[in-house]
């Protein structure tokens, strides 16, 4: 025992002549007020301790005193859950869009609906997000992540005709803000379906505005019709559904007091 003592007393010595680490300065001062050892029965200073922790490799590194080198802080989760991944041709609807009473989910079911328009504004991505219940089609016009921005129509419709009086026409509602039947509309948002076929709609308001929307069909669940949306201030618009060689499919005009309002 005293041949460990001895050993032990000039590991000590060796180890508080030269400068310690800071890491390990702070376990020595942990270590330092301990006064016993209890498996060797011999009384250790926290240098001693110090060194066998370095000398003695076999020791266990989960314990809460070996000292490990700092790295860097990392990011605490956020505590809001969220939608990780969005599979393509989804969009997840956040609640001030579910509010709107015709995009529904069930509890605990993921509020991710189908993707059947996009189109990018000042305020981010104005979008129509779909459902299918039955035989109707949900629609909510909304800016993802922008719920202060001016949001568009939200119905339910028959899946064959999108809201047009037939399967072959334009369907086509608005929301907006400020004056309406008289006057330029402070916000408004133009959305609406055309019919099977349709490749581009295209917007004509006077002093020749024109805006090309290039469309894409919703596939057999939405009758291959299309879904459109767009920030949109002029009256008297006429709107027309052209199919992949710019024939007109269906055409018809908007008025600033078929909006919905907002």
């Amino acid at each position: 025992m005293s041949d460990l003592r001895s050993v032990l007393e000039d590991i000590a010595a060796q180890a508080e002549a030269r400068a310690q680490p800071p890491a390990l300065a702070g376990l020595q001062r942990r270590r330092s007020r301990r006064s016993a050892v209890r498996g060797a029965g011999a009384v250790l200073t926290g240098a001693a301790i110090a060194v066998l922790a370095i000398w003695l490799p076999s020791q266990d590194a989960s314990r809460p005193d070996v000292v490990v080198a700092a790295g860097p802080p990392t990011a605490t989760a956020s505590a809001t859950p969220s939608v990780e991944s969005v599979p393509p041709g989804k969009v997840a609807v956040p609640s001030y869009a579910q509010g709107f009473g015709v995009i529904e989910f069930a509890a605990g079911e993921p509020p991710l609906a189908d993707l059947l328009s996009s189109y990018p504004t000042g305020d981010g991505v104005l979008v129509t997000a779909g459902q299918r219940r039955g035989e109707d089609v949900c629609t909510s016009v909304f800016v993802v992540a922008a719920p202060a921005a001016q949001h568009g129509p939200a119905s339910c419709n028959s899946v064959l005709t999108g809201g047009a009086k037939e399967p072959g026409r334009l369907a086509l509602a608005g929301s907006s803000t400020g004056p309406s039947g008289g006057g330029p509309a402070t916000s408004l948002v133009l959305a609406g379906s055309a019919p099977a076929g349709t490749r581009t709609v295209v917007l004509t308001a006077p002093g020749d505005v024109i805006e090309r929307l290039p469309v894409v069909s919703t596939g057999s669940q939405y009758a291959d019709r299309v879904w459109f949306a767009v920030p949109w201030v002029e009256a008297n618009t006429v709107v027309q559904a052209l199919d992949g060689q710019g024939r007109v499919l269906d055409s018809q005009e908007f008025l600033l007091g078929m909006s919905t309002g907002g």
